[in-house]
């Protein structure tokens, strides 16, 4: 079982790396696309 500082870190991790994939080969608008579904459908 995993511990809620592990959840949490996991769950950080994650978001930068969304984040970098979904940054790359993008123009501004598309990232900023990108980046606001991410949160909304959150």
């Amino acid at each position: 079982m995993f511990s809620l500082a592990s959840q949490i870190k996991r769950a950080g991790d994650s978001v930068v790396l969304n984040i970098a994939a979904g940054s790359t080969g993008q123009t501004k608008a598309e990232f900023a696309r990108v980046f606001l579904l991410h949160y909304v459908l959150q």
